[in-house]
This record gives structure tokens, C-alpha cells and sequence, in this order.
């Protein structure tokens, strides 16, 4: 069937599914490894807790034996910029209120686009995706092992504190399996509480806002996942930029006070302003005028919360909708 935007709205905003196109779809560009290192030999990328050249990271991914291999998820390097001239995603996932954060002369939209790649057996741990967005991932090459569950179910093996700050598991991948983690989630999927599936070259999967899921690759993998905020989800997402300040993800603290800065250089004072209105612009100004305090670099803001340094994404956010 054909999925519209207003049927994708009304009926699977909450829900996984897995896009597939009918014809030869050019869409999206088919980069395996080989690819990859033709391209970007020398360019660094990101691998976990590590940043390597790619070559020296194929070069590892080729010939390791390791149980849960170091996993490539970059969203800062050279290959991003021009990947993204070289797909245009499905029209239903265009729907993103996050680029609302572009709107002033310094861009302050928080990381969104990434490029993973993998040798079999790597993948992610069971996560959700950062400040509540909703999520599509493409497969370029090779094949990935879904395993999903929604909000209110927490995955076999893994343990959390209530807000969620803290998400623990003591094992890596091959051994969540090999400890029957998996077998519980099959279980679960049984009982119509886990979604397990595969995705292969070409096809798209949604995951929901606040969705758990992990990633396993079967075979030697590339892909490209965005994150996005869709207008039923707007909610979700303000409300957790309001009352989760502690867990911001991918904001830069340098591009958002600039881009804040910006702001104020075309803001006019509405005549008849609600005094919320008016409560978020004073919020915004106090914060331009603390920051001029501090040393101001581009790391995640997620490293800078303090209580003398609140960062107000949410109340920007609240301005930039207006």
C-alpha cells in the first residue's frame, strides 16, 4: 500500500513498520565498506569510545574476533556532509519541527543525522532515541536485527532508575543473547509486547518516539538514521525539554547561545504579550546575559548542566514554534 502522510499521522505515528518501495528505488546511495574506504580512507569517524581513520577502523572490522566489535556512529565528519546530498528521504518523515532550530543566522539544531557502520555480530544496546524524537533508519547495505518495545515495557536485562537518567546493562550484545535475554524477548513478542524484525538494503524502518530498541548487525553493515519531530509528537518533545533538562542530548552550548543571540537581533516585544510569553524572552535574555560568564566551547550541552548554567532549549524552542 501506499502510505501517505496523513494515514502515517493517524495511524503509525506510534508505531514501528518497515518502508519498502515496489520499484527500483534510487533514493537512497548503496555505500558498503568497500565504498566507504574509497571515499573517506583517511577520514576519521567515530567508533564508540574511540576515533579512528576508516581505514585503520575497516581494517579492524575485517579481521577482529571480538564479541561485541567497536560499533562506527559518527554524525560530525565529512562523510555526513556528503551523504546528505545523496538521498532524499520518504515525503511522511519530512514532518520534523526540530528544523525550526535553523530558522536563525547561527544554526543551533541539535545532532541529528548519523551514518553507522559495522561488521557483523556489532550493534547498539537497547536505547531510546535523544530528547523524545522519533527516528528513521535506512539500511545502504547488509542486513540489521531489530529487537523493539514500547515505552511502558522494559527489555529483558536491562535496568533503569525512574526518570530513565541511568540505562545499565552488564553484558554486552553476543552475551544479552547467549544469557537468554533474547530468548525473553521472543517471549515477549509472543505476548505481543516486542517487535523482533530484520531490515535489508533499501528499506526504512520507523521507530517511535520513546521506543526501546537495539540493533544487531547479521552481516556486515552500512546505514543512515535521522532523528525528527513530527507534529503529534511536539508535545511528547516539549514536554521532555521542560521537565528533562538533565538529559539534553546533541545541543551545542557555543551554536545555541549564538543562535539565541541571533534571535534577539529581530525580536520585537509583541505590544499585548502574555505574561508566559513574556516569562520565556526573560528567561532567554537572562541566560545570554550568565553566559557571557563562561568559557564558551561546543561540547553537548548535556556536559555543561549546572546550576548556575541552565540551558534553555525548551523556552527557545517555545519562541521558535511561534
Amino acid at each position: 500500500m501506499d502510505l501517505s502522510e496523513e494515514y502515517f499521522r493517524a495511524n503509525y505515528i506510534s508505531q514501528p513498520f518497515i518502508l519498502q518501495c515496489n520499484k527500483v528505488d534510487k533514493r537512497w546511495p548503496r555505500w558498503d565498506l568497500d565504498h566507504l574506504l574509497k571515499l573517506f580512507p583517511e577520514e576519521r569517524f567515530r567508533q564508540e569510545a574511540v576515533q579512528w581513520d576508516l581505514s585503520k577502523y575497516i581494517a579492524y572490522a575485517r579481521d577482529n574476533r571480538d564479541e561485541s566489535p567497536l560499533y562506527l556512529f559518527d554524525c560530525n565528519g565529512a562523510a555526513i556532509k556528503e551523504i546528505g546530498k545523496q538521498y532524499e528521504p520518504s515525503a511522511i518523515i519530512k514532518d520534523d519541527y526540530f528544523k525550526l532550530f535553523k530558522q536563525t543566522k547561527i544554526q543551533c539544531r541539535p545532532d541529528h543525522r548519523w551514518l553507522i557502520a559495522g561488521p557483523e555480530r556489532s550493534g547498539s544496546t537497547f536505547h531510546k532515541d535523544p530528547n523524545q524524537t522519533s527516528a528513521w533508519n535506512t539500511v545502504l547495505s547488509g542486513m540489521k536485527l531489530w529487537i523493539m518495545l514500547p515505552p511502558e515495557v522494559q527489555p529483558p536485562g536491562i535496568s533503569t532508575d525512574t526518570e530513565e537518567d541511568e540505562v545499565s546493562s552488564t553484558i554486552g550484545i553476543s552475551e544479552w543473547i547467549l544469557s537468554g535475554f533474547y530468548n525473553d524477548s521472543v517471549q515477549l513478542a509472543q505476548k505481543g509486547q516486542c517487535l523482533i524484525g530484520i531490515t535489508f538494503p533499501g528499506e526504512c524502518i520507523h521507530v517511535p518516539s520513546g521506543w526501546w530498541h537495539s540493533v544487531i548487525n547479521i552481516t556486515d553493515s552500512v546505514a543512515l538514521t535521522e532523528n525528527f519531530v513530527p507534529e503529534p509528537v511536539l508535545g511528547k518533545v516539549l514536554n521532555f525539554l521542560k521537565n528533562k533538562n538533565s538529559q539534553l542530548s546533541g545541543f551545542h552550548l557555543k551554536d545555541v547561545v549564538m543562535s539565541i543571540r541571533a534571535f534577539f537581533d529581530d525580536y520585537k516585544e509583541p505590544a499585548n504579550s502574555d505574561p508566559n510569553e513574556a516569562s520565556h524572552v526573560r528567561v532567554l535574555r537572562t541566560f545570554i546575559d550568565c553566559s557571557e560568564k563562561y568559557e564558551l566551547n561546543n561540547e553537548d550541552c548535556g556536559l555543561h548542566l549546572s546550576s548556575e548554567l541552565q540551558i534553555p532549549v525548551y523556552e527557545f524552542f517555545i519562541e521558535l514554534i511561534k
